[in-house]
Parts: C-alpha cells; sequence; structure tokens
C-alpha cells in the first residue's frame, strides 16, 4: 500500500513538472536570441533558429513594450520576456515568437513558411467582374476571389500589373510581419533581398517590393490581418 502511494505521489510529481513547462516556438526567419539582460546589445546566451521549439519553466513579461529593430529597416513591437531554460536564465523577444509552430517548406534552398498550409483547404472560387474608370476611360475588370478555411486571397489584374490580398483569420501582427518577410524572400545572385520598410500610415506598414513585386503593405481589416502586393512584369 504504500508502495502504491509513493508511486502516485511521483506520477503527481511528474504530471505537475510537465504542467508547468511552457513552450514557444520560433516564427523570426533568422532567428532568435536569448539574451542575458532585456536588450538586443546584450550577451547572447543562445540562439534559437527558425521553427525551433522554446521550454522554459516560467516568464515575466516586461510590463512597458519594446520596439525592436529587424532586418527589413520596420520596429517590430513586443515584449521582453525572461525565462529560465536548459538552466538558463534570460530575455527572449516576445514578436520572434508564438504559441503555435509555423509550416515550413524549404522553397529555392531556403527555408520559407508555408502560406499554403496556414490559409488551409480550399472552399471556394468566385469570380467577380466589374469596371473601373481611368481619365474618362471605362475599363472592364475581373477580381478572382478564393476562400479558404483560415483566409481568403484576391486576384485582380490590369494592364499587365497584378494586386494581390491575403487574408489570415487567426495570425497576429508579428505572425503576419514574418510571413510577408518569408513570401517576398529573394535571391538576386548570391544576395538574399528582402522586403525594405518605408512608411506607417493610416494602419498601413509600407514596403518596397523584390523583383517584380513594387509594393507590400500590411494592414488590418475586419476579416483579420492582410498582406497586399502590387506586381508588374
Amino acid at each position: 500500500m504504500k508502495k502504491q502511494i509513493l508511486i502516485f505521489i511521483l506520477a503527481l510529481f511528474v504530471q505537475t513538472a510537465l504542467f508547468a513547462q511552457e513552450v514557444l516556438y520560433v516564427w523570426s526567419l533568422t532567428g532568435t536570441e536569448l539574451k542575458r539582460m532585456p536588450s538586443q546589445a546584450s550577451e547572447t546566451l543562445e540562439s534559437f533558429p527558425f521553427s525551433s521549439k522554446v521550454v522554459f519553466k516560467s516568464r515575466k513579461e516586461d510590463s512597458v513594450p519594446t520596439i525592436q529593430s529587424r532586418e527589413s529597416g520596420y520596429w517590430l513591437q513586443g515584449y521582453w520576456m525572461k525565462i529560465e531554460s536548459k538552466g538558463l536564465v534570460g530575455y527572449i523577444f516576445s514578436a520572434d515568437f508564438s504559441a503555435t509552430a509555423p509550416p515550413k517548406v524549404i522553397e529555392n534552398g531556403f527555408e520559407r513558411i508555408n502560406m499554403e498550409a496556414i490559409l488551409g483547404s480550399k472552399l471556394s472560387d468566385t469570380l467577380i467582374l466589374g469596371s473601373t474608370t481611368i481619365e474618362s476611360q471605362v475599363y472592364q475588370t475581373e477580381n478572382h476571389l478564393t476562400k479558404f478555411q483560415n483566409g481568403r486571397y484576391t486576384y485582380e489584374p490590369f494592364d499587365g500589373c497584378f494586386d494581390h490580398t491575403y487574408t489570415f483569420y487567426s495570425l497576429d501582427k508579428a505572425q503576419v510581419f514574418h510571413l510577408a518577410l518569408s513570401m517576398y524572400r529573394s535571391k538576386v545572385g548570391d544576395q538574399l533581398a528582402t522586403l525594405q520598410f518605408f512608411e506607417e500610415q493610416n494602419g498601413e506598414i509600407k514596403f518596397w517590393g523584390t523583383e517584380a513585386t513594387v509594393e507590400v503593405k500590411i494592414s488590418k481589416s475586419d476579416l483579420g490581418w492582410q498582406i497586399f502586393s502590387y506586381d508588374c512584369t
């Protein structure tokens, strides 16, 4: 009887310890770090690559929002979180992480966030015909709307250029930001090209694009966070 009670107590202890652990996943394509102090300039205690799982015992968020410069030049807002991981105590930047793992795919020799997996299964396709007037000239337009389980995509061609709008129902701003960097990352020769921030105005975050993409915008709609791009061939 005493042995059974001891086994029960031990099992309860192990179960409690497991539930006390928390898990976050890295969404930043360039990875992120555990810092000794809540500052990007602080010593790096451990590096976490893209999509890696970080298991830790406890966390404490700073009460004051912090902004951190990313490779695109945009200052992403988040919090420094104090955690204990693998016996190390330090700080991670919240906007680099999510409680859900980013689906990933390898394209053109490097990893990307798998946008198709985020959108989920296709539900419907709709063609919406219309018209627009430019300098007294009427032009016919066609808007292609595809609905998915977790979002939607609209595509509108016009005079050799194209508008693309992706809407994600359940992603937050930081996740959509990392996804946009993933979608428009490319290689030009041996150089890696990525979006470059140039303006934030009226709720829109605007970037210069790469290759045929002229401009990319991130904004919030009633349905969720959106990524818009304007491409010309």
